[in-house]
């Protein structure tokens, strides 16, 4: 039920069935963007198609990614309680800059810089980052398949810097974590 009266207008008291149009308001702005988050396959991820998130990457999302020197390549996760975001800026095709931060439900947050390389659609950097105020390193390795990056996981060794793969060509990849590429902002 509208209640209109020549008052409501004066004051920007407009009812509607008992409530008033900044809260009606705030309440369709709220579900708006609710629902332009919560579409999806996946936990939390925004469904896309692969030509909506090839518009929106900036490199080439089929087959071989073949960056160019000062391109930036942006990543994110976020299902549930998880996030890791990832940020890439090429120095050149094979080398790499950027950032990286991960925040798992239950773990410690941690964010850093990330240094590395490119071998075909293996990236290996070295980690360096912050976790509850002490300075740690470690190497870290994503395979890109299509437009996500997956982790990869194998033995370590510690040496003097930090933690290091044994054997950086014999690793496992979580394909349950698929860290999409997204736009960059």
């Amino acid at each position: 039920m509208v209640k209109l009266s020549t008052s409501a207008f004066k004051t920007g008291n407009l009812q509607i069935a008992g409530l008033s149009f900044r809260l009606l308001f705030f309440i369709a702005v709220v579900a708006g963007g609710l629902s332009a988050c919560s579409g999806g396959n996946e936990g939390n991820n925004t469904a896309r198609t692969a030509k909506e998130t090839a518009d929106n990457h900036n490199g080439s999302l089929s087959g071989t990614h073949t960056p160019e020197p000062g391109q930036k390549d942006c990543y994110n996760f976020m299902v549930n309680n998880d996030t890791v975001i990832i940020t890439i800026k090429w120095q050149d095709t094979t080398r790499f800059t950027g950032s990286m931060l991960y925040q798992l439900h239950e773990k410690d947050r941690n964010i850093g810089s990330l240094e590395g390389s490119r071998v075909g659609d293996l990236l290996l950097a070295d980690y360096q980052f912050s976790s509850e105020g002490m300075q740690s390193k470690r190497q870290v390795a994503f395979k890109r398949i299509q437009d996500y990056l997956v982790e990869g996981y194998g033995p370590v060794t510690a040496d003097s810097a930090g933690f290091i793969f044994s054997d950086p060509r014999h690793l496992n990849f979580d394909l349950n974590r698929k860290i999409q590429a997204v736009r960059c902002l």
